[in-house]
C-alpha cells in the first residue's frame, strides 16, 4: 500500500468550507460520545443490571435542532465520522477481555477538542481524479451538486498511477490542510512479495553475495540510526534549532498558563507554540526522509535489516500505580523522549514504503542480544558492551557499540534468508523452530563471522565514515 500526503493550498472560500466539513465530523462524533454517556448512565439507573445502550451508527437525528447546519456537509462525510466513534468503541471492548502487547488499555472514544484540529475521510462517492501530470494531481472534492472546487495537489516524487485511490483523508492540524490519498496493493501482497524475493535468493544467491548487498540498522538514542557502514545523526545547525524551539515553547506555555482564556493574546500565543511545534516537526521529518532515501535509494543494498522493536512498549510510563508506584520515574520520562524524538517508527516506515517502490525488500529480526553478542566470535556477554565502545570479553574484539549491533543484525538477517525463512504478517522474519534447523542456522552465522573477519583482513573495520 502506497501513500500520497501533499499540503492543501486552498482558496479562502475552500478553506472555510473545509473548515465547516471538518466542524460537522467533529459535532457527529463528539454527539455520538454524550449521547452513549448519558444513556450509559440512564440504563445503569433505571434499567436491569446488565443493560446497556446499543452500538449503532445512526447520526441522522442529530441534524435537528441544533444542528440544522449538518444539512449542507454530505452525509459521506458524517457517516465516516459515525463509524471512527463506533470503530474506537469496538476497540475499547476488546481491550476488556485482553490488554494490548505492550500491557496498556484502550479507554472509551473521548470528546475532541476543537483546538486540536480535525480530519475528514472522502470515500470515492465524494472526490475524482480530474486530471494527472507530472507535478500534480486535480481533485474535484464534494459530491455532485456540494462541492468546493478542483484542488490543486503537488505530487510527491516517484508516485506513479494514483487512479486506483479509494478513499483520501483531509486533516486540519496547526491552521494547516494536509491531503493523504492511499492507494496500491495491500501490506499483505508486499509480504506475498517479499516471501518469494527470499525464496528466490535462497536459491540464486551465495551466502557471501547475500551479505554484501545486504544493510544492517541499528536504532539508539545516543546515535539514532547506525548501520555497518555509516552513522546517521541531526546537524549541529538542527540540533541547536530544536533546543531553541523547545526552550521557547517552554517560555510561550508559562505565559499562556497567566493569560485569560478565551482572550485575543491567549490565542496569538497558542498560535506561536502550534508554530513551533510544526517547525520542530518538520526538522525531524526532513532527517527521515533524508535517512530513509539515503538507505533505500542511494544504497547498492537489495535487503535492508531492521530490529522488529516494539517501541510502544519501549516508551510505556513507569509511573505505576498508587498502591504500587514506580521507581525513577522521571529518568524514564526523560528517555521516553529521547526515543520518541528519534523518529524511529516513523523511518522504518518510509524505509518499508521507499524499499517497495525500488524492488529491494525489508526484513526484520528479534533484538535479543544483539548488542550482547560479538560479532566477530559470537559469543554473548552484557561485560563486554559499554555505553558507548564494545570489547569482548572472550576475543578482545574492539569497535563502535551500535555498529557492532548493526553486523549482527545484519549477519542474522543474512542467515535466516539463506535457509528461506518466511516473514510473518507483521514482516519479522521467523526464527528456525526445529533442531535441525537451529543447528544449520548456527554453522551459517559461524560461516559468516569467517567472512566478516575476511573483510576486516582487507579493509579495517576502524576506518571511521563521517556523520550525515
Amino acid at each position: 500500500m502506497e501513500a500520497m500526503k501533499a499540503k492543501i493550498y486552498a482558496t479562502p472560500e475552500q478553506r472555510a468550507t473545509l473548515l465547516k466539513w471538518v466542524a460537522g465530523a467533529r459535532w457527529i462524533y463528539n454527539s455520538k460520545v454524550n449521547e452513549n454517556a448519558y444513556l450509559s448512565t440512564f440504563a445503569r439507573k433505571y434499567m436491569p443490571i446488565g443493560t446497556y445502550p446499543d452500538i449503532d451508527k445512526k447520526f441522522s437525528h442529530f441534524k435537528s435542532g441544533d444542528g440544522e447546519w449538518l444539512k449542507e456537509i454530505p452525509s459521506p462525510i458524517l457517516r465516516e465520522a459515525c463509524n471512527k466513534w463506533v470503530d474506537g468503541f469496538f476497540r475499547y471492548l476488546k481491550s476488556l477481555k485482553s490488554k494490548k502487547k505492550d500491557g496498556r488499555k484502550v479507554g472509551k472514544p473521548k470528546l475532541q477538542r476543537r483546538d486540536r484540529g480535525g480530519d475528514i475521510v472522502l470515500d470515492s462517492t465524494c472526490f475524482k481524479i480530474e486530471k494527472q501530470t507530472e507535478s500534480h494531481v486535480y481533485l474535484l472534492v464534494g459530491q455532485k451538486n456540494n462541492n468546493i472546487g478542483i484542488l490543486k495537489v503537488k505530487r510527491t516524487k516517484r508516485i506513479g498511477d494514483v487512479s486506483s485511490a479509494r478513499q483520501i483523508r483531509i486533516s486540519y492540524r496547526k491552521g494547516i490542510f494536509t491531503l493523504s490519498l492511499v492507494f496500491g496493493e495491500s501490506e499483505d501482497a508486499y509480504v506475498s512479495y517479499a516471501n518469494d524475493t527470499i525464496q528466490y535468493l535462497k536459491d540464486n544467491e551465495s551466502l557471501e553475495n547475500l551479505l554484501e548487498t545486504s544493510i544492517g540498522v541499528d536504532r539508539g538514542v545516543r546515535t539514532p540510526f547506525e548501520t555497518n557502514l555509516k552513522s546517521y545523526d541531526l546537524t549541529n545547525s538542527a540540533k541547536r534549532k530544536v533546543n531553541g524551539k523547545e526552550r521557547f515553547i517552554k517560555r510561550q506555555q508559562r505565559k499562556l498558563h497567566r493569560q485569560v482564556k478565551g482572550s485575543k493574546k491567549r490565542n496569538k500565543t497558542k498560535a506561536k507554540i502550534q508554530k513551533a511545534w510544526v517547525q520542530i516537526h518538520n526538522i525531524r521529518e526532513d532527517f527521515s526522509h533524508k535517512v530513509s532515501h539515503d538507505l533505500v535509494v542511494k544504497s547498492s543494498a537489495k535487503i535492508i535489516c531492521l530490529e522488529n522493536l516494539n517501541i510502544a512498549g519501549m516508551t510505556k510510563s513507569s509511573k505505576g500505580t498508587k498502591a504500587a508506584p514506580g521507581k525513577k520515574v522521571a529518568q524514564k520520562r526523560g528517555l521516553n523522549k529521547s526515543i520518541l524524538s528519534k523518529g524511529w517508527g516513523s523511518t522504518a516506515a518510509k524505509i518499508q514504503y521507499k524499499a517497495q517502490r525500488n524492488m529491494k525488500i525489508v526484513v526484520k529480526i528479534n533484538p535479543a542480544y544483539t548488542s550482547q553478542t560479538c560479532s566477530c566470535c559470537g559469543h554473548v556477554s552484557k561485560e563486554s558492551r559499554n555505553a558507548k565502545a564494545f570489547d569482548c570479553v572472550s576475543c578482545h574484539y574492539k569497535d563502535d557499540a551500535d555498529k557492532n549491533a548493526s553486523n549482527n543484525i545484519r549477519m542474522i538477517s543474512v542467515a535466516l534468508i539463506h535457509l528461506g525463512q518466511r516473514l510473518d504478517d507483521k514482516g519479522a522474519l521467523k526464527m528456525p523452530e526445529s533442531s535441525k534447523d537451529r543447528g544449520e542456522f548456527s554453522k551459517t552465522l559461524e560461516a559468516l563471522r569467517t567472512l566478516k573477519q575476511g573483510s576486516m583482513k582487507r579493509e579495517p573495520i576502524s576506518k571511521a565514515l563521517p556523520k550525515v
